[in-house]
Parts: structure tokens; sequence; C-alpha cells
């Protein structure tokens, strides 16, 4: 390891030596599909039918909104939205074992929390993984304020963002509430197998399509809701399944923590298929969210932050190198705000970073989510 005067130069190296794709350099990688209008296109025989009115929809540039489609009334769909954990100790960069000892139950089923010898080397994985962020703590010690701006979240987060977005303001939205703790997940599941059918069912006469909107873990328990209303009720079909900043498939540094246990993603690929009654599923990810993933079983992953590069690598090179040591700290703790990027798909994201004289702003839930929702030519 070569150091430096105060830091090691191995620091943030759970983060910093990913590729542009969230994945360990050196991991096969691929570039998934913008836009499955595009798809449908190509396959119908190629370019010549895509009109000017066509490519104004798909043109949404990073940072800017394209104005969004009003919805047709015989079109406009039934909402049904699911909230994420609370994750009111989430922050800039240390994690606790606490955090993901209920969600590793489901991602690894083989870890049993009973299992003392295995909770305590994943214990010891996770101080080991937050070494790397000692270095920051001098100026985290700074900045008390950091989520002020991203305060805990009411459960009705993702109704109040539709309902401030006027094009979506008038969609008739079907929340499914629950605790938000991860130790509810299995009753949760058991509560909205029902409901969803009731919901459905009550909503036929309409004739609105039916789409979900799940963020965070509201997506892994929707997930296993629409698998056994699959098996019970094949015939109810949802049109558009919306998944954001969805830990599925977990971040590799989540992975990277319980291989010590001799647990690896192989299994919870082949358990997160596509339920046999989604028409189209949409998954929004972001790589600085560490939550997050892109999702195998999905028909397009979105990734939010594709366009943002890696300034923190910049920043690294200012800490061990540079003359603004501190400014560069408070800058990268700023980047690493896991609540900031977890929170951006309904938020958005705005931040600007002094050290590197940069400013990264993300629109993102007009193009990404209100979008797909008020369109069906969106997927």
């Amino acid at each position: 390891m070569i150091k430096r005067p105060g830091i090691a130069l191995s620091v943030f190296t759970g983060f910093l030596f990913l590729t542009s794709t969230g994945r360990p350099a050196g991991a096969s990688s691929s570039v998934p599909p913008q836009n499955a209008f595009i798809d449908s296109v190509c396959s119908a025989g190629g370019l010549s039918g895509i009109t000017a009115s066509d490519i104004a929809k798909l043109a949404i540039i990073p940072g800017t909104a394209a104005p969004l489609p009003k919805p047709l009334p015989a079109q406009s769909p039934l909402v049904i939205t699911m909230p994420g954990l609370k994750f009111e100790a989430v922050s800039w960069g240390p994690i606790t074992y606490e955090l993901f000892s209920e969600m590793a139950g489901y991602w690894f089923p083989g870890l049993s929390s009973k299992d003392a010898a295995s909770e305590a080397t994943t214990r010891a994985a996770f101080a080991e993984y937050n070494k790397q962020f000692d270095p920051l703590k001098d100026a985290a010690a700074l900045m008390p304020e950091l989520n002020a701006d991203r305060p805990f979240q009411d459960d009705n987060y993702l109704e109040a963002r539709l309902a401030k977005t006027p094009a979506c303001a008038k969609l008739p939205v079907v929340p499914f509430p629950w605790s938000r703790n991860p130790v509810d997940t299995a009753a949760t599941i058991a509560k909205y197998v029902p409901e969803l059918i009731r919901v459905y069912d009550n909503n036929r006469a309409s004739g609105r399509p039916v789409y979900i909107l799940a963020h965070s873990w509201g997506s892994v328990i929707m997930h296993d809701v629409l698998n056994q209303v699959a098996a019970k009720r094949p015939d109810i079909k949802i049109d558009k399944f919306i998944t954001l900043g969805s830990p599925l498939m977990p971040g590799n540094f989540i992975v990277n923590i319980f291989s010590t246990v001799q647990h690896n993603i192989a299994g919870l690929s082949k358990k997160v298929n596509k339920p046999a009654n989604v028409r189209y599923w949409r998954n929004v990810w972001a790589r600085h969210d560490f939550f997050s993933n892109a999702v195998t079983a999905a028909d397009i992953n979105v990734q939010v932050d594709a366009s943002v590069g890696a300034p923190e690598t910049e920043l690294t090179n200012i800490i061990l190198y540079g003359y603004h040591k501190l400014d560069a700290k408070t800058d990268l703790i700023a980047l690493l705000n896991i609540r900031s990027w977890h929170t951006s798909y309904y938020h958005d994201y705005d931040a600007y970073f002094k050290t590197i004289d940069r400013r990264i702003r993300l629109v993102i839930f007009d193009p990404q989510v209100a979008a797909p929702l008020l369109s069906p030519l969106l997927k």
C-alpha cells in the first residue's frame, strides 16, 4: 500500500475503483437500451417510421426535462405506489450491520442471523469496509446539516411527488402503505397479495391500465406480491412496473461484504424474475446509490447518473496530492451521500462541488418516472 501523510492511497477502494457501469473493474458490462420504443421501431423494420413528434418525445437531455405529455383520459392509468424503507440512519458513508441484517435474509436465504459465527464474520466485514471512510471523518464533523435538504420522508412521499407534477396530479393513485421496516416484509407481502387482486378487480370496469410505482425495498415487496398474484390469478395484468433505486439486485459493495461468508449473487439472479403478469418493467437506478443496481430481469434499466462520470477520482487525487484537502473531503462526502442519491429519483439531484468547480444537476423524476407514467409509448 502506498501511503501519503495521514491518508492511505487505498482509501475508498470499495467505491472509487468501480467502472462507470457500477461493476468492479474487469467485470463484463453492457449498455442497456435507453428506451423500449426505439427497440420496437427497430424490430418493426427500421427508422423510417419515426416522426418528428417521436423524436421530441425521446430527446431528454441530462439536466433538462422535456415537456411532459398530456395523458389521454381513456388511457390514464391507475397508479399503485409502494414506498421504501425509512433509512433515516443512512447518510454519507459508514454503514452498520444492523441496517442490513433483516434485508440479508431476503438476498441470501442461506445466511442465518442465528449463526453466531456467520454474524461475527459479517460484522467484521462491515467494519473493514467502513475503514475506508476514516480519513473523511474530520470533514464530516464540520457538516452537521449534510442531509437538511433530504429530511426523513413521510410515508406518502411518492404520492406527494406525483401531486407536485401538474400532469400527474389528476392520475388516480392507490397507496400501499406499510411499516417500512424490513422485519415486516413477509407480513406486508401477505397483506397486499389479496389487496392487489381487489384493486385490480374494482378497476376492471374503468378500462384503465394498472401501473405500479415502487421505490427501494418497496420494489422487493411488490416483486414478491406480483409473483404470488400471477400464480393465483393469471388473468391479472400489470401494464407497467416502475422500480426506483431497487435493491432486488444489491449493489456490488453489499455483495462483496457478504461474500466473506460464502454468499454470492448467483442464486439471487435466479430468484429475481420478471413476474408473468407484468407487461413491461422499467428499473431506474444510479451507480452512486449503493442500494440500487441494474436488475437483469427488467425490460429496461435506466442509469440516471451515467453522464456524471467519476468525479470522486478527481476529488481523491486532490485529497492525496492537492492543497485544498479539507474542501475536497467535504465535496467527496457530499458526493458519497447515499441519501441524496437514493432519494434523487423523486427529488432530482443538484449539487455543486467547489474543489473541482463542477455542478451536477440531474432532472430525473419528470423524464424517467412521470413521462413513462403518462404516455403508453414511453416505456
